[in-house]
């Protein structure tokens, strides 16, 4: 990683909370969330106006790189567990984990795990928890932004989108947790923490253990492949319950 990194649009990305799962570990000794954001590609951030193309960070926070990404999502938890979510990055590939303090500049990045933390499989999917390094004191708050690196380059940014009024563009969010409540009127229902209403219709694909909506029962673990619509409420296009076992459903391809 190119250490020069700069603190000149860190406040526009500090603290994004754009939920792209939720889950429902709480009181179960994972750790209650302190921080969520969205990753970007920092090849797409915009640009403030007189500067340079190319320095989506900044002048001294380079080179940025051009890896895709589909979405992300990285979790903070008050126990110190840092969970890193990929889907669709650069297959078969390691990225490098860091934050970066609040208007400290290079000095102030420091490593979340080893390097190569975050490894992708074929699809360019990852999930990984890291370990957030403890500072010598007995002062354990933190402000700034993640940073995933790769190829000496700095790839994905923690931050959020902001929606243009009348853009209509689909958001595509993935969604895995409890089922904590259930709308039949309005054939929706909402998972672990996540505080908005997914809704379904006759489009929506319900694979698993469950076959339509009204199969779906409170307590449930599903994984939700959903959209954004123009109004902002989302719309579920599939919805998998997991195994017996807990373990994740085998996944499916999204239709675009």
């Amino acid at each position: 990683m190119n250490r020069r990194i700069t603190t000149l649009c860190v406040a526009a990305l500090f603290c994004g909370l754009v939920p792209l799962m939720a889950d429902d570990d709480e009181g179960k000794g994972g750790g209650i969330k302190t921080f969520t954001a969205q990753l970007l590609r920092i090849a797409e951030l915009n640009v403030p106006a007189g500067n340079p193309a190319g320095q989506q960070l900044g002048p001294l926070f380079g080179p940025n790189g051009a890896d895709p990404l589909k979405d992300g999502s990285v979790v903070v938890r008050n126990d110190g567990r840092v969970e890193i979510l990929l889907r669709g990055a650069q297959p078969n590939q390691t990225y490098s984990a860091f934050f970066c303090r609040f208007a400290f500049g290079p000095a102030g990045c420091v490593a979340i795990g080893a390097a190569g933390a975050v490894p992708t499989d074929s699809a360019g999917n990852a999930r990984v928890n890291l370990d957030f390094p403890q500072p010598p004191s007995s002062n354990n708050a933190w402000a700034g932004v993640f940073i995933l690196t790769r190829a000496s380059a700095n790839q994905f940014v923690s931050g959020f989108l902001v929606r243009a009024a009348g853009n209509t563009e689909q958001t595509d969010l993935e969604i895995t947790g409890a089922i904590t409540s259930l709308n039949t009127g309005a054939s929706s229902f909402r998972v672990g923490t996540l505080g908005q209403d997914i809704f379904t219709d006759g489009a929506t694909e319900f694979q698993g253990q469950v076959k339509k909506f009204l199969d779906l029962t409170i307590g449930m673990m599903v994984e939700v492949e959903a959209h954004t619509l123009p109004d902002g409420r989302l719309m579920a296009r599939e919805v998998t319950t997991k195994g017996p076992e807990g373990d994740p459903p085998r996944r499916r391809g999204h239709k675009d």
